[in-house]
């Protein structure tokens, strides 16, 4: 890799980095609690949990659909800069709210705003990196990545330490303007835009099971560490006493950051040539052994010797887990919309730890028994982390191809499309159980391998209820496939089961990648008779755009008052879409077309 080209991995594509860190860093740990405590007065331990809960809450949802967007899109500055440029904007927008904040509501509408926008650019800035970054490269360029947010997050902690609440949102403002202008004219958006040689990816393969350790072993370190930032500060402030905790807690994470330099691009470099896995694992116990000295030496001297341990073990868990995390998602093509998961991932465990800890304090009349109890807890989420890491198998063993067949089967057993379909089954299966007076007796026998369901279909409900059931009661990894009508699988189908006046934005929507995604395969259950439009759809897929002159007889065209120059997709559209959805036979069809038909599902029928 050449010079030049290391220098802008290097520098400018973590400039961003560096500057997230930076109010990452200041704004949930210190500015936001301080200023919760100079307008609440009162109860500010409590408003803090809850804020930084539906945060995160509100932060899931746009990381999946923002690297979804980025995946497809195809501006003409590339398909990752608009997002980084439209989340900086809501992101300092967001900011300025926070500076200006008077009230309680007024702080945690910009506080959301700022989420919004920061989370918006983040995950595009995360895509780009996986996008630009060669694979042998991944650990030290990732080493790199360590180091800036290593040094965004202890300026940002200087600063905040030698400055009020407000005062650090400037800094912040700047350096989120300056980062994106410097990464969005200076890093090309694509590999071939850098004209590097880069290993031959593979693509379309399912993320293994090891992904899923990752993004559990993601989770407990997420929750331990949230414990710990949510409330330093105020461990500070109800335990030590400590006259200025802004500092204390200042001081602290910067010893835990001074502490990790040392390794940080070291372990990323040396990471490249070994078992990353082994290097995340043993990183988690200085951590795990840190957090549990916070609970049991509670001594502003102790606390100080336990950061820099810390620190130690976090420098190796950070210049590592990133490159981790990639060497498991192999399908380039998806990496914004898997990257997005993996945000979820992230961000799940930090939306139950703040309720969770603003639980655990309360619930102890004693401030020291509580923050006790409470670090313990994250230690024990650190150790948890290691060991699950520690069993990962190694990612770059060789697998043998998979058939057409298989990779049907397989997709929907990624783990973007296993949290998709998990989640669809668990609010399907609450909105029915709330709803309707439902029984359900006993559960799938236990044994291993598939299992063949035989459902008689007397109620429209055994279709709705049966699936999520199924898909709930079964291991995480094995999807649980059913079939649908062939209807759902062709545009239109929305438009006519809801308000007339949605009709003309659903004619042309078309959810047959959701629905197989989820485990639905399609079955022809109208093989005599069945809509226009379905006919013209079949036909479109194999043939394309053809004039409907070319495909029916014209007494069709004539019931329907098609116009001669009309196509096949015009008859999803405003002038069409009513009558394309009377039921005819094949008989309306041209023979060769009708010849088509029958050929093809005789062929589905038979597979």
């Amino acid at each position: 890799m050449a010079r030049s080209i290391k220098g802008q991995l290097t520098y400018i594509l973590n400039s961003l980095t560096l500057s997230n860190s930076f109010q990452n860093s200041v704004l949930n740990t210190i500015t936001l609690p301080a200023l919760l405590i100079a307008i609440a007065h009162h109860g500010y331990t409590s408003l803090l949990g809850w804020l930084a809960g539906a945060s995160s809450l509100f932060s899931m949802l746009i990381p999946p659909l923002v690297g979804h967007l980025s995946d497809r899109s195809r501006f003409r500055i590339g398909k990752r800069r608009p997002y980084i440029l439209l989340g900086t904007l809501i992101n300092v927008i967001g900011l300025l709210g926070i500076y200006h904040a008077k009230s309680i509501p007024s702080l945690a509408v910009a506080f959301l705003l700022s989420v919004a926008g920061q989370v918006t650019q983040g995950i595009a800035h995360q895509a780009l990196w996986s996008d630009v970054v060669p694979v042998p490269k991944r650990g030290q360029i990732a080493g790199y990545r360590g180091i800036a947010t290593l040094i965004g997050t202890i300026s940002g902690l200087l600063i905040a330490s030698f400055s009020s609440g407000y005062a650090v949102l400037i800094p912040m403002i700047i350096l989120q303007v300056i980062a994106t202008i410097a990464i969005t004219g200076g890093i090309p958006d694509s590999r071939h835009d850098l004209k590097m040689e880069v290993p031959k990816e593979k693509h379309h393969q399912p993320i293994n099971f090891n992904f899923i350790k990752v993004f559990i072993a993601q989770g407990f370190v997420t929750f331990g560490m949230t414990l710990l930032m949510t409330f330093i500060l105020f461990f500070f402030h109800d335990v030590l006493h400590v006259s200025n905790p802004t500092s204390g807690t200042a001081s602290v994470a910067i010893l835990a950051l001074l502490g990790s330099a040392s390794s940080t691009v070291i372990m990323g470099r040396v990471s490249d040539k070994g078992k990353r896995n082994l290097f995340v694992s043993l990183a988690s116990i200085p951590m795990a052994m840190a957090a549990i000295g916070f609970a049991l030496w509670q001594q502003q001297q102790g606390i100080f010797l336990f950061a820099i341990l810390f620190g130690v073990g976090y420098g190796t868990y950070l210049s590592t887990d990133w490159a981790l995390m990639l060497d498991q998602l192999q399908n380039q093509e998806d990496m914004g919309r898997n990257i997005g998961i993996w945000g979820v991932a992230s961000i799940f465990p930090a939306v139950i730890a703040p309720p969770f800890g603003s639980w655990l304090i309360a619930s102890f009349h004693q401030p020291h028994v509580a923050y006790r109890v409470l670090f313990i807890t994250a230690g024990v989420c650190f150790g948890m982390a290691g060991t699950i890491i520690f069993w990962i198998k190694n990612s770059d063993q060789p697998s043998m191809p998979m058939t057409a067949e298989e990779q049907m089967v397989q997709r929907p057993s990624t783990i973007s499309f296993s949290l998709l379909r998990h989640f669809i089954a668990w609010i399907m299966k609450t909105y029915l159980l709330l709803h309707y007076r439902l029984v359900i007796e006993g559960s799938p026998p236990p044994q291993k391998g598939a299992i063949l369901v035989i459902a008689n279909h007397q109620h429209d409900l055994d279709g709705m209820i049966i699936p999520p059931l199924l898909t709930s009661m079964r291991p995480y990894r094995h999807a649980a496939f059913c079939v649908a009508s062939k209807r759902l699988f062709e545009p239109g189908f929305l438009a006519f089961r809801g308000p007339k006046w949605m009709r003309p934005l659903l004619y042309r929507v078309n959810l047959a990648h959701l629905f197989r995604s989820v485990g639905i395969l399609p079955m022809e259950n109208q093989p005599l008779k069945r809509p226009i439009s379905s006919y013209a759809h079949e036909i479109y897929e194999h043939y394309g755009n053809l004039l409907l002159s070319e495909v029916f007889q014209p007494e069709l065209m004539m019931s329907i008052h098609a116009r001669p120059e009309e196509r096949l997709k015009d008859l999803w559209g405003i002038h069409l879409s009513v009558a394309s959805r009377q039921e005819v036979t094949m008989q309306t069809l041209l023979p060769n077309y009708k010849q088509f038909i029958k050929k093809n599902e005789r062929t589905k029928i038979e597979e």
